[in-house]
């Protein structure tokens, strides 16, 4: 799991690499854990004891276990790893050793320097910027394999262009490249929570002018006055935006609505569409931030703080009351077990036989996405029709 820079981490450098202004700007925000992080990086930390294991070890080993003597601050929530878990992992280290032939070289929890590609008056007084650590380095004389293991299901993570594992490679050929001659990296991406596993290749040429790239941002992002660029990509993880504080991505929001109403052409629709993720993300945010005020006692003209709907639920007594006065056939339901319960209970032939996948209702993507078109046919409407 990553040990993350402070103003210039890897995995926030979709942030600061599209807003300038963004990398200073986040400071004032905490960016505190959460449970999922918590449980991915004790994932993560799994992961990398089976990768360096001498005796090939599994994921299942650690089932159960208490992981806590990796952990000694102790801010995870929990150190236990958990039996669900197990699969995931097991998948990213499988592939991992997959990857590796007789002549490579494997290397697990590598911290790596990407220091020469951040402008030098941007690396902090004592030289804290630029670092970071690689899941998994597999190593031969003429490519290198970068694999990044996600342990998310929300967010689909896509390795082309990925800032986060440009930045390791731009890391590893710093530590590398005196050793190893060669000229290729080819990044992995593995999250098997949200079945994706993906590569991309990059040339070494290639991958030192996204360097220079990175050079001139984070100068850029230390200059006096910064520039404010949101984006939808960029203002996704965005800690000012997420608090709904940032003025520039309001007023980038307001300026795409507020124009677009009147008449309406197909380009404009595509730019309100193109946007959806960010005007949603800024509402919400904004509401957040009010929601907030109200409740530390200040007024916001207009608004209120009033309860919500509930809905009625039964007393901690009721299930002995009703036990009690009526038959079970009246107050218990039986229903058939979900699919996820099926697979522990079926074999994996009695599943194919009995499930199947039904076709999922049309939703508009991006060009980009990776899912066939579907192809409508419009003469079936009018095939009862005759002349």
């Amino acid at each position: 799991m990553a040990n993350h820079a402070r103003l210039f981490s890897a995995s926030g450098s979709k942030t600061w690499l599209s807003c300038a202004a963004a990398a200073t700007a986040q400071l004032e925000y905490d960016n505190n854990s959460n449970v999922h992080a918590d449980l991915g990086t004790l994932v993560h930390k799994v992961g990398d004891l089976c990768l360096a294991s001498k005796d090939s070890r599994d994921a299942e080993h650690y089932i159960g276990k208490d992981l806590k003597k990796y952990f000694p601050d102790g801010l995870l929530v929990s150190t236990v790893f958990p039996a669900d878990m197990a699969p995931p992992i097991q998948s990213y280290i499988d592939y991992c050793r997959a990857l590796q032939t007789r002549d490579s070289v494997m290397m697990v929890e590598n911290r790596v320097s990407y220091r020469p590609w951040i402008a030098k008056e941007a690396r902090g007084k004592k030289n804290e910027e630029g670092f970071g650590t690689a899941d998994c380095l597999i190593v031969s004389d003429n490519i290198l394999h970068c694999i990044d293991y996600k342990n998310g299901s929300g967010v689909h993570v896509d390795v082309k262009n990925n800032t986060q594992a440009m930045l390791y490679a731009l890391g590893v050929y710093n530590e590398l490249s005196f050793l190893y001659d060669f000229d290729k990296i080819t990044m992995h991406i593995v999250q098997p929570r949200k079945q994706n596993i993906c590569e991309w290749t990059i040339s070494v040429k290639a991958l030192l002018r996204f360097g220079k790239a990175v050079t001139k941002r984070s100068r850029q992002a230390v200059s006096k006055n910064p520039k404010f660029t949101p984006t939808p990509e960029g203002c996704q993880w965005c800690r000012k935006g997420m608090a709904g504080d940032c003025d520039a991505l309001i007023a980038h929001t307001l300026a795409i609505t507020s124009a677009l109403f009147d008449d309406m052409t197909n380009p404009d629709k595509r730019t309100l569409l193109d946007n959806k993720k960010l005007i949603l993300s800024t509402i919400a945010a904004v509401e957040k931030n009010v929601i907030a005020t109200l409740e530390a006692g200040d007024e916001f003209d207009g608004y209120k703080l009033v309860e919500g709907r509930t809905t009625r639920k039964w007393t901690e007594d009721a299930a002995d009351y009703l036990q009690e006065n009526y038959d079970p056939d009246e107050i218990y339901l039986t229903k058939i077990i979900g699919v996820t319960l099926g697979d522990k209970l079926l074999s994996k032939e009695e599943m194919s036989q009995h499930t199947f996948k039904a076709q999922g209702s049309p939703v508009l993507a991006p060009e980009s996405d990776r899912r066939k078109s579907i192809q409508t046919d419009v003469t079936d409407e009018f095939s009862d029709v005759t002349s």
